[in-house]
C-alpha cells in the first residue's frame, strides 16, 4: 500500500498563531445565584413590579410579563378558533364570550403590547384567575361537555393553563400612572 506523505506543519501551531492575533480571554466571574440569573433573564419584564394578589400570589415569578401578554392574545385567538370550530350553540357562545373577554381585557391592560393602558396590572391578574375559573366551569355549567367534548377539553385546558400561568407571571405595571399608583400602595 502506498504511503502518502503529509506536509509537515510549520514550527508554530494554530494556538500560537491565534494567541498572536486574538485578544486574551477575560476571566470568568463566579456564577450568579439562581435568583440573580432568573432576574437577569427577564429582560422582557419592564416596569414596576405589581403588588402580589392577596399578599401571596403569584407563587413564583418565572414568566416575564411580555410572554404572558403574548399568551393572553394567543389564548383569545384559540378561544375564537373554538367558536368557529363547533356547531354546538352553547359551546359556540361560551367560546365567543371567553375569546372576546380575554382579548378585550388584554387590549386595555397596563402592559407593553396593549392598545390602551386603562386596567391596572393587579386587576388584570385577578381577572386572569376569574377567566380561568370561568373557562373551566363553562362546559359543565352550560352542559356542552357531552355534546362538544373537544371544545370542553380545550376550555378546561385553557382555564387551567391561565391559572397556572397567572401564578407564575412576573406582573409589572408599564405606564407611569399605574407605576406611581403601585408605589403609593406598596408603602
Amino acid at each position: 500500500m502506498p504511503t502518502t506523505n503529509h506536509p509537515q506543519p510549520p514550527g508554530r501551531t494554530f494556538r500560537d498563531l491565534a494567541a498572536d492575533q486574538l485578544p486574551p480571554l477575560e476571566p470568568i466571574d463566579e456564577p450568579a445565584s439562581l435568583e440573580e440569573r432568573i432576574r437577569g433573564s427577564h429582560k422582557m419584564s419592564v416596569g414596576t413590579p405589581s403588588k402580589p394578589l392577596l399578599g401571596r400570589l403569584p407563587l413564583a415569578r418565572w414568566i416575564p410579563q411580555d410572554y404572558h401578554s403574548f399568551g393572553d392574545y394567543g389564548g383569545g385567538l384559540a378561544m375564537a378558533a373554538c367558536a368557529i370550530a363547533t356547531d354546538d350553540r352553547a359551546a359556540h357562545l361560551a367560546s365567543a364570550a371567553l375569546a372576546s373577554s380575554v382579548l378585550g381585557v388584554s387590549a386595555i391592560t397596563d402592559y407593553r403590547i396593549s392598545a390602551a393602558k386603562i386596567i391596572p396590572i393587579e386587576a388584570h391578574e385577578a381577572l386572569d384567575h376569574v377567566w380561568g375559573l370561568a373557562a373551566i366551569a363553562a362546559p359543565f355549567v352550560l352542559g356542552y361537555w357531552k355534546t362538544a367534548p373537544k371544545i370542553a377539553i380545550a376550555h378546561v385546558a385553557a382555564g387551567v393553563s391561565v391559572i397556572i400561568g397567572s401564578l407564575l407571571t412576573d406582573y409589572r405595571a408599564y405606564s407611569h400612572r399605574t407605576s406611581k399608583h403601585s408605589k403609593r400602595t406598596a408603602r
